[in-house]
């Protein structure tokens, strides 16, 4: 006769996820990540912050270069810096140069839709000498805000229309403006 053997207890183990075949780089986080050329958003805006034209027809943005020049001195005289004269100093009572920042021309390109008419609305700013500001937001990889550049008080300049071409009927009608803003600021 066959002896029966006594049937073994089951005990319900919570299953751990398995890393055995992941590579371990991939696991640490990035040291390094580039900003790329074509994660960015733009906003033009008035001076009351109401969008004017939709981001979404803003095709490329050349952001401006940045200058830094010395403007005149109001007193040539020089004196030794002390402990007591960088206190007078900080507190204005000698002239020290002082350098302002200008911000050069930013160049955007954009589509002209149908509707809302791109070519309409930069019409009428720059006919109206319309002042406007600008909001460049550039984006990490997952979307997120990673840096953003505001322009306050641009004037138009130049506004190109671009060029038309019976040969082809796929191309987007785009158009070119520049703006000299005021001044710039990042965050």
């Amino acid at each position: 006769m066959k002896k029966l053997k006594k049937a073994k207890k089951i005990v319900a183990v919570k299953a751990e996820p398995q890393v055995e075949n992941a590579n371990l780089v991939d696991l640490r986080p990035t040291i390094f990540e580039p900003k790329t050329t074509s994660r960015w958003i733009c906003y033009i805006l008035d001076e009351d912050e109401k969008e004017l034209i939709p981001p979404y027809v803003i095709r490329g943005f050349q952001r401006p270069a940045l200058y830094r020049k010395p403007s005149e001195y109001v007193d040539t005289k020089w004196y030794p810096v002390s402990p007591n004269m960088a206190r007078s100093v900080r507190n204005n009572s000698l002239s020290v140069p002082k350098n302002e920042l200008s911000v050069g021309e930013i160049s955007i390109a954009m589509y002209d839709p149908v509707s809302p008419s791109t070519s309409q609305i930069l019409y009428e700013l720059i006919n109206k000498n319309k002042v406007v500001n600008v909001k460049l937001i550039l984006l990490g990889p997952v979307g997120d805000k990673v840096e953003e550049w505001v322009y306050k008080n641009c004037h138009i300049t130049n506004v190109t229309f671009g060029f038309l071409n019976w040969g082809s009927n796929v191309d987007p009608s785009l158009l070119y403006a520049k703006l000299s803003p005021k001044y710039a600021t990042v965050q």
